[in-house]
């Protein structure tokens, strides 16, 4: 920054610290300035610290300049919350710099330094917290705008309705009244006080609408009472039900609907209703009597907010009595829309009762916020907005209205840090703001004046599953008759719901909402901790000693429970070593459904706070298998071998088998990082610690570990006779996790091998039991891929789709990137791959290129290659030979980096380049590279593509009029792969056959096999091949380009 911007900023910065009317905004200059101070005088020297102080200051300087002359009481309340996020990481900054500057003595924790990561957290968090500021400072722009543009339509509308009014009172002074009391209404039919418009985006609530409508519809007079929480959408059912087209009709302009948002007492609301309906000073009921007693039509009215005189106890009786004088006046009937899921008394409601409404379905709650928002249907990360919306209409409406400006992907940051805090439309107001709505019901009467309520509610806002009644009296110290109370307290004000499981929920904005301003300390939740401490304990006990597995299926869906309360732990300012013991237990069922992905690290991090280095280590040596971590190789490779130290060192306890998962791990790592027999020694030698141990399921698991790289390293034999031990092993000792993980590695090594069948029957087994023990966690859904991989190389397209479709929509909700695996990436390069086969071009390269970039992004150098050979399959398709193969090479290298191939992707990228050079006009070059590939597919026992490859070889026979080498070639790959049961790989020989036997005169023993092979194209939906067999049956056999 050169010397007089700096200066300027500086000054700039002074003066924010010493007039700003914002607080937060002076302290943030006034820390900004004391770090520029202290840099001045060399007090931080490495260069990470300079930089983030510089960042600090530019920061700074940006919001200084923005609100520069803005005061607190203009500022919404969510502007105001963006700021202090601001300051406190401004602070963090400041604090994490003063304790590494010079003289500062650090502990630093088994000897590694996380500087760098220190520093690159802290920019993180504040760009992101300077984000926000910015983004609450449009949104603060545009309120103000709109507000000015508001009060000008107001002004006009209050210039109009003083017009009409001066035109009423002429024309009541020319009229004779007939009685002391009047109801006018205009020649069109509208009633004197117009109803609010209906609402225009209303989902999801045609049941009720239909419910009531059919009550009003009859004869006898109907009273209807709309219960729900804030929110949830009264309002909106009570103005849709006014303005039905058959409500319309039967009572015409008698429909009104009065707020009694003020009316705090009886009195109040009985003046209100008296002075809405023009009545005047006269008597309310007698008033409405009299118009009833001489109208052609009976009349409607709905008091809305009707709590607000009902709600306090002094009033609830007058109030019953006034709302039970207005029922019993002959024609009238009344909607009352109230906060809660309790009726007045004193009135006979229509039966049967309206249900209190509860949250919307999921594709109601989308197709509002899409209709608000205009966001495009296919973003995926619409779905997880609404998930946090809990199908709440209001904060639908409200994050609907965000999205207008902002991507979702900022929405969901945003949420990180705010959350419900940003559901407002820049004014506090209960329809305007999802805090005032819930505050709202958390400042009702019966709730604060209800011993355990509140504290119930509190806990309950931690499980985001909900819990039951006895699970409930075992981790508070309510005692039973209280804690029913308290729940039918929350169930009047309607907090909380019941699930179908007989779960006791809040629904997450309430959550959130309650956890940010009403959070349980440490005290209070203690014991919240130890029972699901305690769950986690027989988790560890139920993997090891699997002597009742319905036990694990009982304790699964608490998962999201378990680890949100473990987190609660790991974050609170006092965390107890027992946290990280119950992180360490679930072993597995840390990629569970429901489990955080922070629990690893966090832990982590705790253990390393502690100084509990046994700990710390083994989260260390499980990181790399479930966190984020495992995207960067070179970094868990540190981690894994810094763990293995650690145990070194503490030779007097028993760490065998902690090292042997971490040998496990770092065998898979070294791989990836091209040290492939380091790698597999590692795996050798955590099978040789679990044997000494004797430990079943831990040499069952290394077992399977070593046979899977062993399959990845092009040695399915070897792989094979590990998996079998292994699953020996896992039935023997009634293992089931194990054998789960067994049976599903045995599928992919008979997939490899091109036994299709044999392997869908194991992935299959393995589904059921995957199912059974983790539900639809990481591990199911691979399974799912697995075999839609199964059925895409059989040729059963439709079914290869609805399971890659199915996996897809799983995997973006789990979003878990493992060891060497990025399941969406994976996912899409086979529906890309599938697209390709079904003649989809344009949808192929697109999902190709999707799962590219994402491959890229976590440096996965297979699959990389993998995709390019995809792309490049593309481009010679379209004639693009010289792009193809220039995309080819380039996955060569990538499979070569850092000196290994991969064998099993090396086949595929030879054989695709061999199709390239092929389509070119190369036949030379394409013989090597089919030779090559059907070499290296040879001695990986790859059945199909051996044989493809020899097909391929036929190909270049027939082109060269060798037609006895060519059928030769094509009879080998027909007795090769023809009981593999792939479809259109029987059909491209099939094609090829009866070429051949057109070339030597054959004519109809040609045409035979080609519509043969057309009946198989067509039972697979391959619409380009089909296309192809087609021509050949009118011309004759042609085209020589890859069918597959």
């Amino acid at each position: 920054m050169p010397g007089g911007g700096r200066a300027a900023i500086i000054q700039g910065l002074k003066a924010a610290s010493e007039t700003s009317n914002v607080a937060s905004l002076r302290i943030i200059a006034s820390l900004a300035l004391l770090l520029h101070e202290a840099s001045t005088k060399s007090a931080y020297r490495s260069e990470d610290a300079q930089l983030l102080i510089t960042h600090v200051v530019e920061t700074a300087s940006a919001v200084a300049t923005s609100l520069r002359d803005a005061e607190t009481s203009t500022l919404s309340e969510s502007l105001i919350e963006s700021l202090r996020q601001l300051q406190r990481t401004v602070e963090n900054v400041a604090r994490h710099l003063q304790k590494n500057s010079e003289g500062y003595k650090f502990a630093k924790l088994i000897g590694v330094s996380n500087e760098k990561t220190s520093v690159k957290r802290l920019e993180d968090e504040l760009e992101k917290a300077i984000s926000l500021v910015m983004l609450q400072a449009k949104l603060q722009n545009l309120s103000l705008s709109q507000k000015l543009n508001e009060n000008e339509v107001a002004y006009q509308d209050l210039l109009d309705m003083t017009m009409a009014s001066v035109k009423t009172e002429q024309q009541e002074k020319l009229n004779t009244p007939g009685s002391s009391i009047s109801f006018s209404s205009s020649r069109s039919g509208s009633p004197q006080h117009a109803l609010p418009s209906a609402p225009q985006i209303f989902y999801g609530r045609s049941g009720n609408l239909e419910h009531a409508v059919a009550q009003l519809q009859k004869e006898e007079q109907a009273h209807i009472a709309i219960l729900g929480g804030g929110g949830i959408g009264k309002t909106s059912l009570a103005l849709a039900i006014l303005h039905h087209p058959e409500i319309l009709l039967k009572f015409g302009d008698l429909r009104f609907f009065f707020s009694c948002e003020g009316s705090p007492d009886v009195n109040t609301l009985a003046a209100s209703l008296g002075k809405h309906l023009n009545f005047g000073q006269h008597d309310l009921i007698r008033s409405l009597t009299l118009l009833l007693k001489n109208a052609s039509s009976p009349a409607l009215l709905c008091l809305d907010n009707f709590e607000t005189p009902w709600e306090p106890a002094s009033n609830r009786l007058a109030t019953e009595n006034l709302l039970s004088a207005l029922v019993q006046i002959s024609g009238l009937s009344v909607i009352v829309t109230l906060r809660g899921s309790e009726r007045p008394l004193g009135v006979r409601w229509s039966r049967p009762h309206l249900p209190p409404l509860g949250r919307l379905d999921m594709e109601s709650a989308r197709m509002a916020f899409l209709a608000i928002s205009d966001v495009s249907d296919k973003d995926p990360l619409v779905g997880r907005l609404l998930d946090l919306m809990d199908g709440i209409p209001l904060a639908v409406t409200l994050m609907a209205n965000l999205a207008q400006s902002c991507p979702c992907a900022e929405l969901l940051d945003m949420w990180e840090v705010q959350k419900t805090a940003m559901l407002t439309r820049g004014y506090d107001a209960r329809l305007s703001s999802i805090d005032v709505s819930i505050q709202v019901s958390l400042n009702s009467e019966r709730l604060t004046s209800s011993k355990h309520a509140t504290f119930i509610l509190r806990v309950l806002s931690l499980l985001p599953e909900g819990a039951t009644k006895e699970s409930l009296i075992d981790m508070t110290s309510v005692g039973k008759i209280h804690l029913v109370s308290a729940i039918a307290t929350l169930r009047q004000s309607a907090l909380i719901y019941e699930s179908p499981t007989a779960q006791i929920r809040v629904l997450c904005p309430i959550r959130e909402h309650m956890l940010a301003r009403g959070p349980l300390d440490s005290t209070e939740a203690r014991p919240v901790w130890t029972y699901h401490f305690n769950l986690a304990g027989e988790i560890k006990e139920s993997i090891i000693n699997p002597s009742n597995p319905n036990r694990l299926g009982w304790i699964r869906p608490q998962m999201a429970n378990i680890s949100a309360v473990i987190l609660h732990a790991l974050d609170s300012v006092d965390p107890p070593a027992d946290a990280v013991h119950s992180v360490l237990d679930l072993r597995s069922f840390v990629e569970a459904p429901g489990a955080s992905p922070r629990l690893l690290l966090s832990a982590m991090d705790v253990a390393q706070a502690l100084g509990e280095r046994k700990l710390a280590a083994d989260c260390m040596a499980r990181t790399y298998r479930f966190t984020a971590i495992a995207q960067d190789a070179h970094k868990s490779r540190k981690l894994l071998e810094t763990a293995l130290e650690i145990y070194a060192e503490l030779e007097s306890e028993d760490t065998g088998i902690d090292r042997a998962y971490c040998l496990k791990h770092l065998g898979f790592c070294l791989i990836r990082l091209g040290e492939v027999d380091a790698g597999l020694a590692a795996q050798q030698e955590s099978i040789d610690l679990c044997r000494q141990a004797k430990a079943s399921a831990e040499l069952a698991e290394s077992l399977n570990c070593l046979a899977r790289s062993l399959l990845d390293c092009g040695r399915p034999w070897d792989a094979l006779i590990l998996a079998r031990e292994a699953k020996e092993i896992a039935e023997e000792h009634n293992i089931p996790i194990q054998r789960a993980y067994v049976l599903n590695s045995l599928g992919h090594i008979y997939f490899d091998r091109s036994a299709f069948l044999v392997a869908l029957s194991y992935f299959q087994k393995s589904q059921a039991l995957c199912l059974e023990i983790y539900g639809e966690g990481g591990t199911f859904v691979a399974g799912l891929e697995a075999m839609a991989k199964v059925y895409h190389r059989l040729s059963w397209f439709d079914e290869a789709q609805d399971y890659y479709t199915q996996a897809n929509s799983l995997w973006e909700k789990i979003d878990l990137v493992t060891t060497d695996y990025d399941p969406i990436a994976n996912n899409l390069r086979g529906l890309g791959s599938l697209a390709f086969a079904k003649g989809h071009l344009e949808v192929a390269i697109e999902r190709y290129q999707r799962s590219l970039t994402r491959f890229e992004l976590y440096g996965f150098f297979y699959d990389q290659a993998l995709c390019h050979a995809g792309i490049a399959q593309v481009e010679s398709t379209r004639g693009q030979h010289s792009a193809a193969m220039t995309r080819l090479l380039k996955a060569r290298d990538l499979c070569r980096k850092q000196g290994v191939l991969n064998v099993n992707h090396g086949a595929t990228v030879h054989f695709a380049m061999g199709d390239v050079a092929f389509a070119s006009g190369e036949l030379p070059t394409a013989t090597t590279f089919f030779v090559v590939s059907g070499a290296i597919y040879r001695k990986v026992e790859q059945r199909l593509g051996l044989g493809i490859s020899i097909m391929k070889l036929g190909d270049l026979a027939l082109v060269d009029d060798r037609i006895s080498d060519a059928k030769s070639c094509y009879l080998a790959t027909w007795d090769m792969i023809r009981y593999l049961g792939s479809r259109c790989n029987l059909a491209d020989v099939l094609c090829r056959l009866g070429d051949v036997a057109i070339r030597e005169g054959q004519q109809s023993v040609g045409r035979q096999y080609i519509e043969e092979a057309s009946l198989l194209y067509r039972k697979a939906g391959a619409l380009t091949a089909l296309r192809k067999t087609n021509e050949m049956t009118i011309n004759g056999y042609t085209h020589h380009t890859s069918l597959v």
